[in-house]
């Protein structure tokens, strides 16, 4: 924490982990709903989180690492959370108009951009962290993003049980997560370029 921009990349790291885990925490839940208009079956639960694994592996496995060396973290980083805001919305439109296009597509937008900004995050963790004290820092970040997986289902699933709530700002109860995960990620956004600034390949003190 004595190195801001490494505080900041922390901070970035457990936002964009725990939108994405509010997701997945209440994707299942939104999908088996009567009331939002899928009433997917246990199979058609499963088949859909097996299409968020073949979008991750299809473009963190192939897109990523070629774009990696043509372009910066920081822009990666930053462009990934742009496309993620960006499927969010996608989803809670899905949310209030069913449609298994619309909800394939929004799903394909999100995983991409979190496909962009997790490697690229970790990659500036370790760049900026003195290397004699990476692999605890790297370890904090491991820990960062493993709370932000439990808390991230905490979280979204009583906001999406929250019906009150969801009337009180006129949107459905399936679409609050989404919403919450939209404007985190937006402020991961702002924290990802306040860090860039401030950050910089570790250099060792001459002295």
């Amino acid at each position: 924490m004595a190195t801001p921009a490494v505080g900041l990349m922390l901070l970035t790291i457990f936002i964009c982990v725990f939108s994405f885990a509010n997701l997945e925490a209440t994707l299942s839940l939104m999908i088996n709903a009567d009331d939002v208009g899928y009433a997917f079956d246990f199979r058609q639960i499963c088949l859909t989180y097996a299409f968020i694994g073949l979008v991750l592996t299809i473009v963190q496995g192939g897109i990523v690492r070629q774009v990696a060396t043509r372009l910066p973290e920081s822009v990666m980083a930053s462009g990934g959370a742009v496309v993620e805001v960006i499927g969010f919305f996608v989803l809670a439109r899905a949310a209030v108009h069913p449609s298994l296009g619309l909800l394939l597509v929004g799903l394909a937008i999100v995983v991409t951009g979190f496909a962009f900004v997790t490697p690229s995050l970790n990659s500036m963790l370790s760049r900026w962290s003195d290397p004699t004290k990476q692999g605890g820092i790297l370890g904090i970040g491991q820990s960062v993003s493993a709370l932000a997986r439990i808390m991230g289902p905490m979280v979204g699933v009583p906001l999406f049980e929250n019906r009150a709530l969801a009337e009180s700002v006129g949107a459905k109860a399936a679409q609050m997560p989404l919403f919450l995960a939209a404007s985190l990620t937006g402020v991961s956004l702002v924290l990802i370029l306040a860090a860039a600034r401030r950050g910089h390949d570790f250099e060792p003190d001459a002295g």
